[in-house]
């Protein structure tokens, strides 16, 4: 008789295509992303996130990937004004400025940043958090954020599955026209929308789910279960924040895992685990006032560094690997100064 485990488990098929230390990873879509996103980067792994910031719905990161892939500029009509200062009705909250004009060229630049990045991206994963929408009366169109403006400018609606799916359809294609070879990942984030109500969250999610099954190939385009193995898999309040709606941070930890034995090669996988390290003893501060004695835990760190690169053949020009030196140099220069 086979033992019972009461908990049901997530098989999950290996991608074919794996990601090297070498290549980059870009990040479009919902918090769930960014806290994946924040992981690989403590992993000295090359991963970058949208610019713009959060966004939740297929509608709104339809545009935003428009966006970068034509290098459309920002527009006059879309920034408003906000606790003083301003911002874009098509960003998150995040991207703030004095002035609209500086807001404007701030976008812009963001938007090229962008453009590059999504174009020597490996790997592209887009995390979808809700099929809800809000259409701003102004602009006549759906917008990323509502940046606390009067809630009679906006409707608020779930979009249709086909809806979803045209949406998804066009951000692929937008993607592959200026990447051909990138691996676009799919995922819906666990992260409960409770302010709806549970059966529209469970109608929402489901929306993306059928959206995602639709344009998903399993070559190219990839579906990744990072709702299914939180509901599913650890399935318990105990991987859920306060809030009861948001992943612990175990519960993220245990769907990175899952993401790497998926995606990342097994020399990734050690690298990002022994790279981890070295991005902790960033956070270190010395528990001596002796300026000289951390000067000298710096020189140290900064060696461990350069052999950890040349363990694993890191070329010149490795950004994670020269912003860690920098970071360091930068500590150093601070500690010695005060």
């Amino acid at each position: 008789m086979e033992p019972q485990t009461f908990r049901t488990t997530i098989t999950i098929k290996p991608s074919k295509e794996k990601f090297e230390i070498a290549d980059s990873l870009f990040s479009i879509g919902s918090c769930f992303a960014e806290e994946l996103n924040s992981l690989m980067r403590s992993g000295l792994l090359q991963a970058y996130s949208s610019p713009y910031g959060t966004v939740y719905n297929p509608q709104s990161i339809e545009m935003q990937i428009h966006r970068i892939t034509h290098c459309e500029k920002a527009c006059k009509s879309e920034i408003v004004s906000r606790d003083g200062a301003y911002v874009s009705m098509m960003a998150h909250g995040s991207v703030i400025s004095t002035s609209p004009e500086e807001l404007l060229e701030t976008i812009d630049h963001h938007t090229h940043e962008a453009n590059r990045r999504l174009r020597e991206a490996r790997f592209v994963i887009i995390t979808l958090g809700t099929s809800y929408v809000y259409y701003y009366e102004p602009l006549e169109t759906v917008v990323a954020n509502c940046q606390k403006q009067n809630a009679k400018l906006f409707k608020r609606y779930r979009i249709s599955v086909d809806e979803a799916t045209a949406s998804l359809q066009k951000i692929i294609s937008d993607i592959k026209a200026i990447n051909q070879k990138a691996q676009i990942i799919l995922t819906v984030s666990p992260i409960r929308h409770l302010s709806d109500g549970m059966t529209e969250n469970t109608l929402s999610k489901a929306t993306l789910l059928l959206a995602t099954a639709n344009v998903t190939n399993g070559n190219d385009v990839q579906y990744f279960p990072s709702y299914e193995i939180v509901l599913d898999d650890l399935r318990d309040y105990r991987f859920y924040a306060s809030d009861m709606a948001h992943p612990s941070a175990e519960a993220v930890r245990y769907v990175y895992n899952h993401f790497a034995e998926t995606y990342f090669s097994e020399q990734v996988r050690n690298f990002a685990r022994e790279a981890e390290k070295i991005s902790a003893s960033l956070r270190h501060r010395p528990m001596s006032q002796d300026k000289r004695m951390y000067a000298e835990y710096l020189d140290k760190t900064v060696q461990r560094v350069t052999n950890f690169a040349k363990q694993y053949s890191i070329s010149k020009g490795y950004s994670p690997i020269e912003e860690v030196v920098l970071q360091l140099n930068n500590l150093k220069s601070d500690a010695l100064a005060e």
